[in-house]
């Protein structure tokens, strides 16, 4: 894994070379393929601009300070390993992630001594490093990473920073590392080697002690450190959020370095259009942020953004290098509703292992299939991201359960509800807050739901549907019609005789999946499916009848 070019198809991307952790991204591997492709075959003259619009590179170079200062060899700039990119929706660059880093502070399995090893070529001799080489190649980022190695020398990594905290870290673990008894077993290590390791110390693999490596690396980094007259201002991390309870967005800007910021401006322009919208960004003395609200433009869901920051000397620094930023507002038109739920569930509706749980019906009203694995549900409205629904496509006009039991897996939420009274609500992967209830105090064995699927009021219910329309048997009692559904329970083979000639069915189980569907026969013949509860869904072309049957072989 070290990011070279493998040409423009996705699947060259694959593993054994990458994985992809989120299996719901239809475009990962394009997208992975795109910032390889920009990393490694853009021109000279665009590199900055291209870069900056697909990938973090601030925080890149923070990441590289610290491997340097540490002797992580085990990343992938020496060793094609150990390393997360992860694609921030809200900004559409990706960020850096190091993970795994055991081999550092003089651990060495390569015969190198890392304390000496020079901080401005730490990529393996010979081989492709391209996210290092270029990216440091670059006088612009080259300028920044001697800016922060130097201030991070200043004021993290050197004996007068670590001391007092090595000292306060030993005397908390000591106890416990004295009681460990697997940690003899690989090398033979014994307490005395564990309490050296913090001062001087060398066996086998590890090289060094903790302090010895510190004085070690940060003396010999002093040494090898390039003289900067002036960095100036320096953009160091931005950020974007959406708040959907207020349709607003909010950008901040953090600056480093030694030029004295005058102000910041932020230029921005909404989708397509061709105006251009320019504020002054809130200062925050005490972080050197800068920041802004802004109402969203209701007609758009994008916007392109940009800062500029302008010094005492008026100097004027661009980020991103040229044109802007962007952020996509997740739509929250999506007809995905909370139903109906039961915080008190005593003898009403069980689940698949026979537990009565408490539930939340969903209800989706749109014209296409839906895949709820794009969702969360949540109890807390401050934690939108508390429950991701699984990767389950279901169908117009049903009415999935989720079983709000604190088990965590499938359609069983990570929560209980609280029969007192709470909120919950459904949020999109990106916070985007598709529908919301609250409710209060609730009584055994009576639902809470939506008069009519969708709309309000909410009402409560002494004859729960779960499962199904709060509204069909309205609908059923109107029309003076029920679907006859005989036997129910039934072994396999079930008959409609009540239901118009033409009429359409759907067979679905109880989260909404459509498992069969075509034109009713009056004879359905159901014996292929295993035991259970299931929904029996009739449109008759003026209305929608639905009804639970058991089917028990």
């Amino acid at each position: 894994a070290d990011l070279s070019y493998k040409g423009t198809n996705p699947s060259a991307y694959r593993l054994p070379c990458y994985e992809i952790h989120n299996a719901n991204s239809p475009t990962a591997y394009q997208d992975l393929a795109h910032f390889i492709d920009v990393l490694n075959n853009t021109s000279s003259a665009d590199f900055e601009c291209e870069l900056e619009h697909v990938f973090n590179v601030n925080s890149y170079l923070k990441c590289m300070v610290m491997d340097v200062l540490t002797g992580n060899w085990d990343g992938p700039n020496y060793n094609m390993n150990n390393f997360y990119l992860y694609f921030n929706n809200a900004t559409g660059q990706f960020e850096y992630i190091p993970f795994d880093l055991d081999n550092t502070f003089g651990i060495d399995w390569l015969g190198k001594d890392w304390t000496t090893q020079n901080i401005y070529n730490w990529s393996k001799s010979g081989a492709k490093r391209p996210l290092y080489t270029k990216i440091l190649a670059r006088p612009t980022y080259a300028k920044r990473f001697t800016y922060l190695l130097d201030k991070t020398l200043n004021e993290y990594f050197n004996k007068a920073a670590y001391t007092t905290k090595f000292t306060q870290i030993l005397g908390l673990i000591s106890n416990a590392a004295s009681a460990d008894t697997i940690k003899k077993l690989d090398y033979g290590f014994t307490q005395t080697d564990f309490i050296n390791s913090y001062t001087f110390y060398s066996k086998d693999h590890v090289k060094y002690g903790l302090q010895d490596y510190i004085t070690r690396r940060s003396n010999s980094a002093n040494t090898q450190l390039k003289t900067l007259a002036s960095v100036g201002s320096l953009p160091s991390w931005h950020s974007v959020s959406t708040d959907y309870t207020t349709d607003s967005i909010s950008v901040t800007l953090n600056t480093k370095g030694d030029s004295k910021v005058d102000y910041v401006l932020l230029t921005y322009n909404w989708g397509s259009q061709s105006a251009i919208w320019t504020d002054t960004l809130r200062h925050i003395g005490a972080t050197d942020d800068y920041t802004a609200k802004i109402a969203w433009n209701p007609s758009v869901l994008a916007v392109a953004y940009s800062f500029t920051i302008v010094t005492e000397d008026n100097t004027q620094i661009s980020y991103p290098v040229c044109d802007m930023f962007s952020s996509t507002k997740s739509r929250t038109d999506i007809k995905l509703y909370l139903n109906e739920l039961m915080a008190d569930n005593a003898t009403i509706y069980y689940d698949e292992n026979g537990m009565y749980e408490d539930w939340i019906e969903l209800f989706y009203d749109g014209e296409t299939t839906l895949n709820l694995g794009e969702f969360y549900i949540t109890d807390d409205i401050t934690n939108p991201q508390k429950y991701r629904l699984p990767s389950v496509t279901i169908s117009p006009k049903s009415f999935p359960i989720v079983w709000a039991d604190n088990v965590g897996e499938g359609m069983h939420a990570s929560f209980k509800l609280g029969k007192a009274g709470e909120t919950c609500a459904i949020f999109d992967k990106n916070g985007a807050l598709i529908d919301q209830m609250t409710f209060g105090l609730q009584t055994k064995d009576v639902s809470y739901g939506r008069q009519n699927d969708g709309e309000t009021p909410w009402v409560t219910f002494l004859k729960p549907t779960p499962g199904a329309s709060n509204n069909a048997n309205a609908w059923i009692e109107e029309a003076g019609m029920q679907l006859g559904l005989y036997p129910n329970p039934t072994s396999g083979i079930v008959y409609l005789n009540r239901v118009p000639a033409e009429s359409t069915f759907k067979v679905m189980s109880m989260n909404g999946t459509s498992l069969r569907e075509g034109t009713v026969n009056f004879e359905l013949d159901l014996r292929d499916l295993q035991n259970g509860m299931y929904l029996i869904q009739v449109n008759t072309g003026q209305a929608v009848f639905t009804e639970k049957l058991i089917l028990l072989k």
